[in-house]
């Protein structure tokens, strides 16, 4: 929660005005927190759509291993 709003309890016996405004400003917030957990749900649903699950390859196969992007240490 946002420091300007942390230890604010719209509850507490206030101005109406003040008592909505914070919780319309806890209730935005919640709203905000709902979006982008979805919107990060739907973005690995997505990418995992694109992601094939078989591989060609079962354990003990050789295959050739490309060392273009690997580093090893010198020496």
């Amino acid at each position: 929660m946002p420091s300007f709003i942390q230890g604010i309890d719209p509850k507490v016996d206030s101005i109406p005005g003040v008592r909505h405004f914070i919780q319309q400003a806890l209730d935005n917030l919640a709203q905000a927190h709902d979006a982008i957990i979805e919107s990060r749900v739907n973005q690995a649903h997505y990418t995992n759509c694109g992601h094939r699950n078989e591989t060609p390859f079962e354990q003990g196969d050789l295959i050739y291993l490309s060392t273009k992007n690997l580093s090893f240490p010198k020496g």
